[in-house]
């Protein structure tokens, strides 16, 4: 769902469901705060008690006497007990079981006091809402549209006495109109009236002769005869369409969905083409996809079917120049495929995204494409010949067999002799003991690696993961949890859970070096030789590369300190992009180097080109030119550039407009109009891309300085003028002297 995972319950009857502990009310101490217990009741009954006064100022004097006070969400069947620190003589970090037990013993006997009577005689239900007498105060009686069913909530006795009286109303209405002609329509939904519809017919015809069934569309059938022929011909719908199973396949996003719903959005479209007859059929919702059918067996055939005849992939283009060649190549493509009909679609999204949705023989095909193109032009380093380090590490070309979606690899030996092998290719079909998933705390694999390596594995992954979720909770962030890895090249896979970039507070790489330590423990403690993982925490995740791959071999180098029992690790991804960041990483962590770009080495040896105040250099030229001569500190954080607490703020601009970046946008919003005053006194109205414009004394911002850096727009062209806007940020820092900042 876009708001999170839903849940649903399913109940084989209409019954109340007991009262259950959530898998947060399970821990044993108390949480940090105070006292806190969720119980699952009725959703019913909580609307009663908190519409009812009399019921809930029971409800709160009981509790009050425990210290306690309650929280009742009625909406998802949850009731949250929260008490304070001395609630059942309990401190910090004292077993909370004994308080636990008071609660859950009185909201035991509050369901004892308190009934919910579930009616489902279509009769009795239209008698229920239509009579403003059979409800009161202390018996109240809920429904809901299209449900079928109504709901009397009370104290026993009163309930009791309710349906008496009910009782006694309805055969005052048969003896008046015993021959009374009613009509009643059953919802049942497109599919399964297409899955059940002639069965359906042809068992009232036979029961219920004097009952005429018509559909009304395509979702409903409308009954019409005499009361009791109705209710009976009712009551055998309900029967039969109780007995369809359903399955939603949590495997196809919302892109894939939408392709499947303009090429088989005809109702059987889909059925026909897996082959699935009238035993299955599948719904093409907004959302989802779901699976009906009448045998489990043919549901899992039918998921395993659909999975292996659609799929989508996503790959990262590493750099931006090459995206429009390979975007003409692949709507060349495309058309080919697509000449007899529709197969396949090339989609394009932010950071260089090419999305591949469509039958999975054409989807892959394009990948392979991809990836052909990719490797002519990848610059992808390859290390030739072994170097020894100082810290133990060698750097070695792999000699091994080569992927076929592997452009290049490069490998490191630690000085516990762990390998460390980074490489760009298809995590799916990395052959390993154990693969690492990227993770989420639901284990809900519906994007981004989890999703290639769910779809790989077959709906056992899925299907394993859930089951792991029922029994566990969710998994934390920084845990690793282990389950089968279906039809995936490997003994296990290893579900690490990493985190969510901007949702720890800037602890992002202290996580995900708890993450992937756990995930290596956890191979270890298995006794697994080779393991193979993804950048965790990079693409959807949102954190950046460089964080995810420096936590990444941070934590690898840690372990491989030590003498293992794993002998490989693989880092491995099909971002090109985030294999360079692993590869500079090991470099960095394991070997030692540093790193220079381009336009950083040559703005370090010509400052004398810019107007910052001249030094003199005289010591430093004694010392060797590669001595620097300053140390800046450069720190990288997300947030808000106009509330940032510093001297001096830059703000790029296309041209001469301070308004044409968002940045400027914001800066403009908080200084309000004084600041385009500003601008324009300063800059004359005309800037050339280069020019810096400093603009001073804003009010609304933290600084009270800021800089309007034009730039110009990206010309593909890495010696273009775009790029020769760069050097100009030094300018920047230099003004920064020259006013004293």
């Amino acid at each position: 769902m876009p708001g999170g995972p839903l849940s649903l319950t399913l109940r084989d009857s209409l019954d109340p469901p007991p009262t259950t502990t959530s898998p947060i009310s399970s821990q044993e101490t108390m949480p940090p705060g105070g006292l806190e217990h969720e119980l699952h009741l009725d959703s019913y009954l909580l609307r009663y008690l908190k519409e009812s006064p009399g019921a809930g100022r029971d409800l709160q004097q009981q509790l009050s006497s425990l210290g306690c006070s309650v929280h009742l969400h009625p909406e998802d069947g949850r009731a949250v007990i929260r008490g304070s620190g001395q609630a059942g003589s309990c401190g910090d970090g004292v077993r909370v079981g004994p308080w636990k037990a008071q609660v859950e013993r009185l909201f035991k006997q509050l369901q004892e006091q308190y009934k919910c009577h579930y009616e489902v005689d279509p009769r009795k239900v239209q008698t229920l809402l239509q009579s403003s007498t059979l409800g009161s105060v202390d018996v109240r009686v809920y429904c809901e549209a299209g449900e079928g069913f109504a709901v009397v909530v009370g104290e026993g006795p009163e309930i009791q006495a309710k349906l008496k009286e009910l009782e006694a109303f309805q055969a005052q209405g048969l003896s008046s109109g015993k021959q009374e002609k009613i009509s009643t329509t059953c919802q049942l939904g497109q599919s399964k009236l297409r899955l059940l519809g002639k069965v359906i017919e042809k068992d009232l015809a036979e029961v219920v002769p004097g009952v005429r069934v018509t559909r009304g569309d395509s979702a409903q059938l409308e009954l019409m005869g005499s009361a009791n022929e109705v209710r009976t011909a009712r009551q055998l719908v309900t029967d039969k369409i109780s007995l369809v199973l359903e399955r939603v396949v949590p495997e196809v996003s919302l892109h894939l969905l939408s392709f499947l719903r303009d090429v088989y959005g005809r109702p059987g479209n889909l059925s026909s083409l897996l082959g699935l007859g009238h035993h299955v059929e599948v719904e093409l919702g907004d959302t989802e996809l779901r699976l009906f059918s009448l045998s489990s067996g043919k549901l899992d055939q039918a998921e395993k079917d659909l999975l292996g005849e659609f799929g989508e992939e996503k790959i990262d283009v590493p750099n931006g120049a090459l995206l429009a060649e390979l975007m003409s190549r692949l709507e060349k493509k495309v058309k080919e495929m697509n000449q007899s009909r529709r197969k396949v679609v090339a989609r394009y999204g932010p950071g260089c995204r090419v999305q591949l949705l469509g039958h999975m023989n054409q989807v892959q095909e394009l990948r392979e494409e991809i990836g052909a193109f990719l490797r002519v032009q990848s610059s992808v380093r390859v290390v030739g010949r072994p170097q020894q380090n100082h810290g133990g590490v060698v750097g070695e070309a792999d000699d091994g067999p080569r992927r076929k979606e592997t452009d290049a690899a490069t490998s490191y030996r630690l000085q516990g002799g762990l390998q460390v092998v980074v490489c760009q290719g298809d995590l799916t079909k990395e052959r390993a003991d154990a693969l690492v998933n990227a993770a989420n705390e639901n284990l809900d694999h519906a994007g981004g690696v989890a999703a290639a390596l769910s779809r790989a594995g077959g709906p056992e992954v899925q299907r394993a993961s859930r089951d792991l979720v029922r029994q566990i909770g969710r998994v934390p962030t920084g845990t690793v949890v282990e389950t089968t890895g279906g039809k995936l090249p490997c003994k296990m896979l290893l579900h690490a859970v990493g985190p969510v970039g901007g949702n720890v507070g800037g602890n992002e790489r202290p996580l995900l070096e708890k993450t992937v330590k756990a995930a290596l423990d956890l191979a270890e403690t298995m006794e697994l030789q080779t393991l193979a993982m993804p950048c965790i925490s990079s693409g959807i995740f949102g954190v950046p590369l460089k964080v995810c791959s420096e936590a990444i071999v941070s934590a690898v180098r840690d372990f491989g300190r030590e003498q293992r029992i794993l002998t490989k690790v693989t880092l491995i991804d099909v971002s090109g992009e985030a294999v360079r960041a692993m590869q500079e990483a090991c470099d960095r962590l394991l070997q030692g180097k540093s790193e220079f770009s381009e336009w950083e080495r040559e703005s370090r040896t010509s400052t004398t080109t810019t107007h910052a105040p001249q030094r003199d250099t005289t010591a430093a030229s004694a010392r060797g030119a590669a001595t620097p001569e300053v140390c800046v500190q450069v720190e990288i954080i997300q947030g808000t550039i106009e509330k940032q607490q510093v001297d001096a703020l830059v703000s790029p601009m296309v041209g001469s407009d301070p308004l044409s970046s968002r940045v400027g946008n914001a800066l403009s919003e908080a200084a309000g109009p004084g600041l385009m005053t500003a601008f324009l006194r300063e800059s004359g109205g005309r800037t050339a891309p280069g020019d810096n414009i400093l603009v001073e004394g804003l009010s609304g911002l933290s600084s009270g300085r800021v800089f309007f850096l034009s730039c110009a727009h990206w010309d593909n062209n890495p010696q273009g003028p775009a790029v020769q806007v760069c050097p100009f940020m030094f300018v920047c820092v230099c003004v920064c002297v020259c006013v004293c900042v």
